[in-house]
């Protein structure tokens, strides 16, 4: 691409955004515009293009160039076992009632799979979970993805030490093959998975009478209605009593009926509701006096509870059900970054930080955390900016604040820190345990 285009010109852009989601129900937020300009300067310089109006024109007419771009913008790192709390769940309660019904059948859909390691962590709890000489169960995980090199990668099966981190050894040594220095899925795990391309708006679930349909970090880049056919689609090909597990900055919470909650530990999950039984005729009810209703608990408070007891991913649900009703809350989004950030979910932590930071910049809190969540993710530039604008907040709190979010420091101190942070070099100043809620 020569000098002369603009990738970042906001028509032209938004017009690419609007064919990627027509296309694949994508949304491409404002936030995320930086990275859609920087894949359109990267495809116009491949192919010789020097117009972004013109690049829009190609991809209008040219639907193998769309699905590159979108393969782009869907690119997700994922590891094995990824929230521990979910899959002590699915081995503690979800897989052993499947088991459990004697039916010796079981379909299971990782929709967005990516490049596989959750078909293939899902495989490894029924592994170990299946009966021995279990010849005769009837047992699929269905990965599916629209972006096709992922779907290349998860069949190929070979994966790095970083993904494999969080498996332990002698399930390591047991089901793959040590292949370099990292690791190959082996035959009793790929005899389990299939991996297919599928577009989650336009095309069916890919089995009926679904057990168990993980669609982890997917929802959230869908517009509310695209989100609630999705979940419809769902709920119709799961069994009665099926499972639906979502990321933990997903909620159907006062969105979607269909499915009861379920606590396990720190995990929460779906499961869909029986059909409900034929009405019955009964007399109605003596009238009684109206109790007064029960006061409603403090969203924040219940947060900031949920963190201090050390239960992050049940924070983090907690603040994405309150967000529903309090949208522009930017202490609910700063509460919900936080605990993201706590369970290892950066990249979702970003958006949530940013949204903090969007509705009260004189905080200084937000912009800290998303300045250390930026350096994490490798963005030195943003978080020196971050930390610029954090900086120059927290000098206009009132002297001597103590800073809960430093373990009772000053706010002074806090202020001190970012201005040498946005100078650099960026290191991350806090593990995220030491950050706590106000």
């Amino acid at each position: 691409m020569t000098a002369s285009m603009r990738p970042d010109q906001g028509s032209t852009l938004h017009d690419v955004a609007r064919l990627v989601r027509a296309a694949c129900g994508l949304v491409v937020e404002e936030t995320r515009r930086g990275v859609l300009a920087t894949l359109v300067h990267g495809r116009c310089a491949h192919l010789g293009i020097d117009d972004a109006e013109r690049y829009l024109d190609r991809i209008q007419r040219d639907p193998a160039e769309l699905q590159t771009l979108i393969e782009g913008l869907t690119i997700g790192e994922t590891y094995f076992s990824r929230n521990p709390p979910q899959i002590r769940a699915l081995a503690e309660l979800v897989l052993p009632s499947l088991l459990a019904r004697g039916d010796h059948r079981i379909r299971i859909w990782c929709a967005g799979c990516s490049t596989g390691e959750e078909p293939y962590t899902i495989a490894l709890l029924l592994a170990k979970l299946l009966p021995e000489g279990a010849a005769d169960w009837d047992v699929r995980v269905i990965g599916t993805d629209i972006n096709t090199a992922a779907l290349a990668a998860a069949r190929e099966g070979r994966y790095g030490p970083r993904a494999v981190s969080l498996l332990d050894d002698e399930d390591l040594l047991r089901y793959f093959v040590r292949d370099g220095s990292g690791w190959r899925v082996g035959p009793q795990l790929r005899s389990l998975v299939e991996f297919r391309q599928h577009n989650l708006t336009t095309d069916p679930p890919p089995a009926p009478r679904l057990d168990l349909v993980l669609c982890r970090n997917v929802l959230i880049y869908f517009d509310r209605r695209q989100m609630l056919d999705v979940v419809d689609g769902m709920h119709n090909a799961l069994v009665s009593g099926g499972w639906l597990l979502l990321g933990h900055s997903e909620t159907l919470w006062r969105l979607y009926d269909g499915f009861e909650l379920v606590r396990h530990d720190d995990a929460f999950l779906y499961r869909r509701r029986p059909p409900e039984p034929a009405a019955v005729r009964r007399p109605p009810p003596l009238r009684r006096p109206l109790a007064p209703p029960a006061p409603r608990p403090d969203p924040l408070a219940e947060v900031r509870d949920a963190l201090s007891a050390g239960a992050y991913a049940a924070a983090a649900e907690l603040a994405a059900r309150h967000m529903v009703e309090q949208p522009l809350s930017a202490q609910l989004h700063y509460l919900h970054g936080l605990a993201l950030v706590e369970i290892g979910e950066d990249a979702q932590a970003l958006i949530a930080l940013r949204r903090a930071a969007y509705l009260d910049p004189a905080s200084g809190f937000a912009q800290f955390l998303l300045a250390v969540v930026l350096g994490r993710l490798g963005h030195g530039s943003e978080a020196a900016r971050a930390y610029g604008a954090a900086a120059l907040a927290l000098s206009r709190r009132v002297p001597h604040e103590r800073a809960n979010e430093l373990g009772g420091r000053r706010v002074e101190d806090l202020a001190a820190m970012c201005q040498q942070l946005a100078r650099g070099p960026l290191i991350n100043p806090l593990q995220p345990a030491e950050i706590v809620s106000r």
